[in-house]
């Protein structure tokens, strides 16, 4: 179970990427967006590097 746990939260982080650089490449984010987001992959990213889930 943690297994796919784990892998679902790597396809969800993937997916975050992608979905970032494609509106970054757009250009239809506002800074606040921006910054929103990052914060939201940072978590994310913190989320994945934790070992007790």
């Amino acid at each position: 179970m943690a297994l796919i746990l784990s892998n679902l939260w790597m396809i969800v982080a993937l997916a975050s990427i992608v979905l970032l650089l494609f509106l970054i490449k757009n250009a239809q984010l506002k800074v606040g967006e921006l910054v929103a987001l990052i914060a939201t992959l940072a978590f994310i990213v913190l989320a994945l590097s934790r070992s007790d889930f």
